[in-house]
């Protein structure tokens, strides 16, 4: 093979290698979704959606209704951030896959 030959084929080796790292990386994050083991980054959301400091005296049932919004409400934004990330997976993947597509034209 002559040198040209050889450059056209690390780049089509490049471009399936970046996409196969983003595959790894899509993959890690679906098995933590799996095993509920989420990526530390997710747990900042709690700082963010911080819980509300009124907690009536006298309704216990008021203040367990509080809680519980306030836990679905940060459940919501999770799941939230992980369809944007498998979005963002996803749209990388194709990218380099129209990148080595376009190799061929």
């Amino acid at each position: 093979m002559n040198n040209q030959e050889n450059e056209y084929i690390n780049r089509l080796i490049t471009i399936r290698e970046k996409q196969a790292e983003i595959w790894k990386e899509q993959l890690m994050l679906e098995i933590r979704i799996y095993c509920k083991f989420l990526p530390l980054n997710f747990d900042q959301l709690e700082n963010f959606i911080s819980p509300t400091n009124y907690s009536p005296l006298n309704n216990t049932q008021k203040a367990i209704e509080m809680k519980n919004k306030h836990y679905k409400i940060i459940q919501e934004a999770k799941r939230q951030w992980l369809n944007y990330f498998l979005n963002i997976y996803e749209i990388k993947i194709q990218e380099y896959e129209q990148q080595y597509q376009n190799e061929f034209i």
